[in-house]
């Protein structure tokens, strides 16, 4: 909705980012049903995101900016103090990376995941604690990781604590990924 601040922590090309902007656009005429003062903000502040790859983070960077979002996203990391940049979303959509790379997760905010490896597990704490109270979020990750033993167990169940989780949609192999990766919408 216009007004609200969106966020995309693993924003890519910036593919759902801009979704949300033509969402919005859809709903408020191009921005004429609001007012000069919003319209500037849904511009300019609406929508964060980071991406950490420098050549996706260009053609991020150009993707917004062709689709009318004037602010383009940082080229920082989410799972890192970066992160304290971003103010609390009331959406957050993203397809973090399913790899888990070598790197370790280094926010001091996180609790479950911390000093794991980055990967999807603390990109999905990173979206429950960046939601604002009421907040929303769809994210789309690996089939079954949260029923990993371990860190996987403990984050299903803070977030099945924290979080009103209504959907889990598994999507036919391919939609996201290389043939034979299960994903699943959350």
């Amino acid at each position: 909705k216009a007004g609200e601040v969106i966020q995309d922590p693993a924003a890519g090309t910036g593919g759902f980012l801009i979704s949300a902007h033509r969402a919005i656009l859809r709903e408020t005429d191009e921005l004429t049903k609001i007012s000069p003062a919003m319209g500037h903000f849904q511009r300019n502040n609406a929508y964060q995101g980071a991406e950490l790859i420098t050549g996706t983070h260009r053609l991020n960077t150009m993707n917004l900016l062709l689709h009318g979002i004037d602010q383009p996203i940082d080229c920082i990391d989410a799972l890192t103090s970066d992160a304290e940049k971003f103010d609390p979303a009331d959406l957050i959509l993203t397809n973090p990376p399913f790899n888990k790379f070598p790197e370790s997760t280094t926010r001091s905010d996180f609790v479950i995941t911390a000093g794991s490896r980055k990967g999807p597990l603390p990109f999905m704490e990173h979206v429950v604690r960046g939601l604002k109270v009421g907040g929303r979020a769809a994210i789309v990750i690996p089939d079954n990781i949260l029923f990993e033993d371990n860190m996987g167990r403990d984050l299903r169940n803070w977030l099945m604590d924290l979080c009103d989780l209504h959907t889990i949609l598994r999507l036919p192999t391919g939609i996201f990924y290389a043939q034979g990766v299960k994903t699943n919408v959350m």
